[in-house]
């Protein structure tokens, strides 16, 4: 482990990074999901499918000690791609 703050913040940084093009990419697909759930009239909430989700992405997180936070951080994602679904499909009428 570094001990010099500077350095910690900058690794941080890069992890930011790294998380804003994984949101960027995850975001677009969650467009093309909304578009495809609205020329199927499909619903956009899928109960089976988030609880599929959070129990294959908490097996692969792996970590019992940050698990909680993970799960809030994936929850918070979810709320995030279903609102923005809800806007697509709402514009495309």
């Amino acid at each position: 482990m570094s001990n010099n703050l500077d350095e910690i913040r900058i690794k941080i940084n890069q992890c930011d990074l790294k998380l804003i093009e994984a949101f960027k990419e995850r975001m677009n697909l969650v467009k093309e999901v909304a578009l495809y759930k609205k020329a199927n009239n499909l619903p956009i909430f899928d109960k089976n499918r988030e609880k599929l989700i959070k129990e294959k992405n908490i097996k692969l997180l792996n970590d019992k000690e940050i698990e909680e936070y993970f799960l809030n951080f994936f929850e918070n994602l979810l709320i995030e791609s279903k609102k923005y679904q809800k806007r697509i499909i709402d514009d495309e009428k």
